[in-house]
């Protein structure tokens, strides 16, 4: 137990097993992990709070623990000898799961030994059924890759690890259909177990408490490339809420789009914030998209309080709608594309809604006017819901690479468009535009929602500020509400919002925590808000008497800044500022933004590749690399000692390969921003190649068209296999990984969009 606070409230952090959890409950050591030596791994090695084993979650003797430690803190069982939650028995409201989604069990470690036999044996069996092939089979390992490459790639390296482990073949060869198959096998054994949590808490454990329902959250981290795997486990209905969470933004400067999948993945259930920092912005905004956040401003909350009927069961009811593939995010993920294009679009002025491949029904997609796709491979069902979705006056908006389940680009299936170009088709009564390239710059965006007449909800002025238009319906009630939220860090004046021709403007009344409660008049479709602090709204009332109470009851709200000095948000890493832009490059060059934050070895790398579109055989062209970011916990641990581009043909798979050359780092320069104790303990070896900017050459082979992709090893020296002695007492989460093993993985990750088209003149 944390603390015991005044009211009752008890606050437990021991959701996962710690060393105390062994000792009382001594069957629970088989689910245990050891290193290759025997010895136990452990978790934030050195802290005497939250130091603990690592296990498998999900084997049975895990889940027995936990299910054990349910019972005595929630129902006061003295399940174990020396009980440890009794204080706080009868007294519980709900459960948080800490970091749920990070204990997905990454391929590399199901070759270490870390996988419980059980699981292990049910993980082939599924193989076998799934691939028709053996493990400890040549032939079909012949069958799938009848021809070894040169013996200084990569690959070759792991054809040949075959006849020591063939499991470690098999789970790190760069095999995508094999990864994507391993990332699903354990996506949906977790989000299985935790669903099954979740209705043991509600169906056994709640009634004996006298409650009808038990709150159930989980920690993620929102916008986040990673967080991934934590929406597909929120679809699952494993939590009330996706949070609170301890985040910050990455690719963008809002949360916005981390609140609407929240809500799209669990069909109506929110977000939160684990910790607002009495900022107004973050707040706001979260407000404006149905979030929930912690630790926020008092006269936020007195406003929220005072209308609630304003949020309580409200729906989104924007136009235009962003569609995220939530198990192909799995296996490819897109959140930073999902950022970029909510961002785009709400530069635009347009409001933009996030829906997932659960809602392709005409039930759904018949209430937008726009569906973009950002970049995902698609079932043949869902294609087409797509088409038909079209063909009934629908309009599809495609973004970069789309494709589907055999790879076709879905533009030439929904359409009968090149792939990998610009262009436009009347379908049925609706319309298909594609832009062949991963990202399009924002006038297009502009002249886009505009053209193809998506832009019914729209801020006219000013044009391309930092604002937040998010549109909220109460069907009951039959009312609209317009939320804005300001980034700008400064009031804005004057600012103009266009209504679709179908709503009643006749009874407008604007409401804001920042005063300047009033009555507004609309000139043809246009309302305009004289002064924009951080947040308001503008509420389209269906009477008079709604209109009036929202008046009276908001007229003491006066909440102001000094100077006019509005809070900002700060994205982490400053990645955005360090992006390739495409005004940066040269005719005919293309360019493709991999932000790779994933489960598989928490690997994370956002690097830029810009090449030529267009190719002729025998004739080089140059590939540009910008690394901008590498590893999550301990990035001064971190690097990669091979890299190499890998240039494949789609019609025959034959690879063309193109090493990079790795020079050396100096220590001094890979320790920048490392703490002493973090520089103590990090030594980097010769010929490392971290967070850098080079360029090469290609010169194909062959006529056709060619995938673009990365291969690389990674390394991580915070999987060192022992803690440094002097690491005690409460450190941050660098120490996460201390005494896990050495890593040293390879990925090949497939750069979106990024396709050459090689002619032979």
């Amino acid at each position: 137990m944390e603390t015991l606070r005044p009211g009752g409230w008890a606050v437990y952090h021991s959701t996962v097993p710690n060393n105390d959890w062994f000792r009382k409950f001594p069957a629970s050591l088989s689910a245990a992990k050891f290193m290759r030596d025997g010895q136990p791994m452990w978790e934030y090695y050195g802290s005497n709070w939250v130091m603990r084993r690592d296990i498998n979650y999900i084997h049975p003797a895990a889940i027995q623990m936990r299910d054990a430690f349910l019972r005595e803190c929630l129902l006061g069982e003295q399940v174990f000898d020396r009980p440890i939650g009794l204080a706080a028995a009868g007294h519980a409201s709900g459960v948080w799961w800490d970091n749920p989604g990070n204990i997905v069990e990454s391929y590399d470690a199901y070759t270490q030994g870390f996988v419980a036999n059980e699981v292990k044996r049910l993980f082939e069996k599924r193989f076998r059924q799934r691939f028709e092939a053996e493990f400890n089979q040549q032939p079909a390992l012949q069958k799938r890759y009848p021809t070894p490459e040169a013996k200084e790639n990569l690959f070759y390296q792991r054809y040949q690890a075959w006849y020591v482990d063939p499991l470690y073949f098999w789970m790190r060869d760069g095999d995508e259909e094999v990864l994507e198959w391993w990332n699903r096998f354990w996506a949906e054994a977790y989000a299985g177990y935790y669903a099954w949590q979740y209705q043991y808490i509600q169906n056994e454990i709640a009634p004996k408490l006298g409650k009808k329902h038990l709150f159930v959250g989980g920690n993620s981290k929102l916008c986040w490339s990673s967080a991934s795997w934590d929406y597909y486990a929120f679809s699952w209905g494993t939590y009330d809420l996706l949070g609170p969470n301890e985040t910050t933004v990455v690719y963008s400067d809002k949360h916005a789009p981390g609140f609407k999948l929240a809500l799209a993945a669990s069909n109506g259930k929110p977000a939160a914030l684990w910790n607002g920092g009495n900022n107004d912005l973050v707040c706001a905004e979260a407000l404006a998209c149905l979030g929930v956040v912690g630790n926020q401003p008092e006269h936020l909350t007195a406003f929220q309080k005072a209308n609630f009927d304003l949020y309580q069961n409200a729906r989104p009811g924007g136009r235009v709608a962003c569609l995220y593939h939530l198990e192909d995010g799995l296996h490819h993920s897109e959140i930073a594309n999902l950022c970029r294009v909510t961002d785009q679009v709400g530069r635009s002025g347009v409001p933009l809604e996030i829906i997932t491949e659960k809602h392709l029904g005409p039930e759904v997609l018949d209430t937008f006017d726009l569906v973009i796709l950002p970049g995902f491979r698609f079932t043949d069902a869902e294609a087409a819901a797509l088409r038909a979705y079209a063909e009934r006056g629908g309009r599809l908006l495609l973004l970069g690479d789309n494709r589907d389940r055999n790879g076709r680009p879905l533009a030439e299936g929904l359409a009968g468009l090149a792939a990998w170009t610009d262009g436009e088709k009347a379908l049925g009564k609706g319309q298909v535009r594609v832009f062949g390239s991963q990202l399009i710059d924002q006038a297009a965006m502009d002249g886009t929602l505009a053209a193809l007449k998506a832009d019914a909800f729209r801020i006219t002025s000013p044009a391309g500020a930092n604002l937040l238009l998010n549109i909220l319906t109460q069907p009951k009630q039959n009312l609209v509400t317009a939320h804005l939220v300001n980034f700008t860090g400064q009031p804005v004046e004057n600012v103009r919002v266009r209504f679709p021709d179908d709503l009643n403007l006749t009874r407008i009344v604007y409401i804001s925590p920042y005063g300047s409660s009033q009555t507004l008049k609309a000139v043809g479709k246009t309302v305009t808000i004289p002064r924009l602090s951080i947040y308001g709204i503008i509420c389209l009332c269906p009477n008079e008497r709604i209109a009036r109470d929202l008046l009276e009851r908001n007229r003491g709200f006066n909440r102001t800044f000094e100077n006019d000095r509005l809070p900002r948000v700060t994205v982490r890493g400053g990645i955005p500022e360090k992006e390739w832009k495409l005004s940066e490059l040269a005719p005919g060059e293309k360019l493709c933004q991999l932000r790779q934050f994933t489960k598989t070895g928490f690997r994370r790398l956002d690097a830029d590749v810009v090449t030529a579109g267009r190719g002729r055989v025998g004739t080089a062209q140059p590939v540009k690399l910008r690394i901008h970011a590498l590893g999550v916990w301990n990035p001064e641990a971190v690097f990669l000692d091979r890299m190499e581009f890998v240039f494949v043909h789609e019609a025959s798979g034959h690879r063309e390969i193109v090493p990079l050359k790795m020079e050396p780092v100096s220590g001094q320069e890979k320790e920048s921003g490392a703490d002493e104790r973090q520089k103590s303990q990090v030594q980097m070896p010769a010929g490392t190649f971290v967070l850098r900017e080079t360029e090469t050459g290609w010169t194909p082979g062959q006529a056709g068209r060619y995938q673009v992709k990365l291969r690389y090893r990674y390394v991580d020296e915070a999987f060192n296999g022992r803690p440094d002695q002097r690491t005690t007492g409460n450190y941050p989460m660098s120490d996460y990984f201390y005494s896990r093993p050495f890593l040293k993985v390879v990925y090949e990750d497939r750069l979106p969009g990024l396709v050459v088209e090689v002619t032979n003149k």
